[in-house]
Parts: C-alpha cells; sequence; structure tokens
C-alpha cells in the first residue's frame, strides 16, 4: 500500500491513469486493490471494484461484461443498462463515463480482449480518473502507464503474519512452538495464500505432535488450498 500510494497519483487532477498490478496468484493482489479501493475510491463520483472480470468474461460473454462494469460503475440495475437487442460497445463506455472522475478496479483480468472491452483508452473516462488492472499476465497490462509487481514475503513478514493467523495472541508459545511456525513460514515460502491456509489449519492444532504430523505432510504434499491456488496460476501460464 505504501508503495502504490503514490503510484497513483492522487493529486493530479487532469490525467486518467492505469496502474496495472501484477503477480502469481495468491501473492494477494486483490486484497492490495480492495484496500486501495476503500480507502481512494470515496470520493469519486463514479466507482466500481468489478471482481473475477476473467470468470464473468468466459461465462457470459463481453457485451454482458460492459453491462456489468457500466451498471456497477453508474449505481444502476442492469436491467436499466439493457437497450433490447443492441449490443453495448466502447463508444457507450466513452459516452457513460467521458465526462466523469471514475476510480475502477478490474480484477483477475487475464485476455487482452476483457481490457480491451472495458477500458482500451484513457480517453473512455473523465479527468482524474483511475484505472486499476490486476492479472497474472505481465503482457495485458502493455496499456497502463505504471506497472507494480506484488512479490511473495520476505521471511519476517511471512512470519510475523503466520503467527498473527496461527496463534490467539500473535505469538508462539514456547521455543518448540516457535522453531515450528519457522519451519512452516518457510515451507510457504512467502505466498501469503498458503501463509493463511496453514495458519488456520493448525490453529485447530492442540499439541506439539499435531504440528509436527502436520508439518511433515506439507512438506510431502502441499495443503489443498496451496495446490488449487498453484494450478490457477499454472494453468494461467
Amino acid at each position: 500500500m505504501e508503495r502504490l500510494k503514490p503510484l497513483l497519483g492522487m493529486e493530479s487532477e487532469n490525467e486518467v491513469r492505469m496502474i496495472g498490478i501484477w503477480g502469481m496468484g495468491g501473492v494477494g493482489k486483490t486484497t492490495i486493490a480492495k484496500c486501495l479501493f476503500d480507502q481512494f475510491s470515496r470520493p469519486f463520483s463514479a466507482r466500481c471494484f468489478l471482481e473475477n472480470v476473467s470468470k464473468i468474461y468466459g461465462k457470459h460473454g463481453v457485451s454482458y461484461l460492459r453491462e456489468k462494469f457500466l451498471s456497477t460503475t453508474l449505481g444502476l440495475s442492469e436491467e436499466k443498462m439493457k437497450f433490447s437487442s443492441i449490443e453495448l460497445g466502447p463508444n457507450d463506455i466513452k459516452a457513460r463515463l467521458g465526462h466523469r472522475k471514475v476510480f475502477v478496479v478490474l480484477d483477475n483480468v487475464d485476455d487482452m480482449k476483457q481490457v480491451h472491452a472495458l477500458a482500451k483508452e484513457c480517453e473512455w473516462f473523465g479527468p482524474g480518473s483511475r484505472i486499476i488492472i490486476t492479472t497474472r499476465d505481465k503482457g495485458l497490462l502493455d496499456s497502463c502507464g505504471v506497472i507494480y509487481e506484488v512479490k511473495c514475503l520476505d521471511t519476517g513478514a511471512a512470519l510475523q503474519i503466520f503467527n498473527h493467523l496461527a496463534f490467539k495472541g500473535g505469538l508462539p508459545p514456547s521455543e518448540l512452538y516457535k522453531k515450528l511456525s519457522i519451519q512452516v513460514s518457510l515451507v510457504a515460502q512467502g505466498l501469503p495464500a498458503a501463509i493463511e491456509a496453514y495458519g488456520l489449519f493448525l490453529r485447530r492444532m492442540t499439541s506439539l505432535k499435531e504440528w509436527q504430523y502436520a508439518l511433515e505432510r506439507f512438506m510431502r504434499t502441499p495443503d489443498t488450498n496451496v495446490m488449487k491456488i498453484l494450478e490457477i496460476s499454472y494453468d494461467g501460464l
């Protein structure tokens, strides 16, 4: 958040700025984008956090994606956005948002067609607008003036978050638990989603023996939730 705030350039009222947030699955792109949206979007006349753009596009197609985007941004029902059998196009977005200062997050974009459908040109949005795009594919962010890479956590930060999740007080109750915590956080390799999965799983364990058994299992085979995260990233690549 501290690194992204200056990249948003909120003090600049005249330019439209597009910021791409890029990183592997489970690294925290959506979480960061939500924090930015919650903190900065309120003063904007129109705003939208469009979650899982790739899923909407894959299931319903480009016309519905535009309808969803415009209805959410303008605060209208999707029924009011329908124009009989006429499909919404890029000019419809420009006509409705070109004079408005908007704060938009397009989350989990995985195809250039999705970018072109919703935010191909800065001119589609009014002065002072901010458009944030999150993706696992850096190649989709060519139109963004700024690209920020979300990296895995360093060892200290990973351990701090793990302890916060695994122990109610935020600190291991003994040296043995402390050593096991360090090992588990290393197994997660700084991936926030993995740290969360392991921390919440071990929070239920009531003995050192259970912790040791779980750690051995994690080292042999990652947690199911972690495997799903990695499979999504792998499929994307």
